[in-house]
């Protein structure tokens, strides 16, 4: 009983769900096999699309470890497609295992029984191959927990923000709070975190998903 989880899905929107849900996995499984090969823009803009809708489908159902790995392979997609990154084998493999990680998040959705898979682990991986940072036996990086600790920007962190700058986006700090007293409290936040996520590029969140 302890390990139960409830998601907001009806059963009867439960099929139509995880046939859009495995499409996209298919999609995106396919398409970082095909990066091993070729590293082309439609394969990318596929992957990238595929990575958008599973995390938007998950924040749908409440689904939060699923919604943040998406959206962290999510940005590391983006970033092959603007050539920061190289998706190289050993990254694909990377990809590979999350979206195996995926398959059994999708699974805790149909279940409602929690899978067991370390969500952390796979997360500080692709982090680290997003920030280039070395991570901390905990799975988090020094930068990581002095951001989640003080707000601070981390050094690959700022670089991205500038980057962003020199692009012509504007920059905002956004500061969400919700009444402890209300429902579901945490879930409210971690639903304007994704609808942040829907509208423009995450760089920073405190406190994590």
């Amino acid at each position: 009983m302890g390990n139960q989880l409830v998601f907001d899905i009806e059963a009867d929107e439960m099929d139509i769900f995880l046939d859009e849900v495995n499409e996209h996995l298919q999609a995106m499984e396919s398409g970082i096999l095909d990066l091993e090969q070729v590293h082309d823009a439609d394969t990318l803009n596929r992957v990238f699309r595929a990575a958008h809708t599973i995390k938007a489908l998950a924040g749908t159902v409440g689904h939060h470890h699923m919604a943040d790995l998406t959206h962290t392979m999510e940005t590391l997609f983006d970033a092959m497609r603007t050539g920061e990154i190289t998706p190289t084998s050993e990254v694909a493999d990377s990809l590979l295992s999350t979206v195996d990680i995926l398959k059994a998040l999708r699974d805790e959705i149909s279940s409602g029984e929690a899978s067991g898979v370390e969500v952390n682990d796979v997360l500080a991986e692709l982090r680290m191959i997003l920030d280039g940072e070395p991570q901390a036996a905990n799975g988090q990086s020094g930068a990581t927990r002095s951001v989640a600790a003080t707000g601070e920007l981390s050094a690959a962190q700022t670089g991205q923000a500038k980057q962003l700058l020199q692009k012509g986006y504007a920059l905002f700090e956004v500061v969400v709070h919700t009444d402890p007293a209300s429902f579901a409290p945490s879930a409210r936040l971690s639903q304007a975190a994704i609808a942040l996520m829907d509208i423009g590029e995450l760089i920073s969140q405190v406190p994590s998903m």
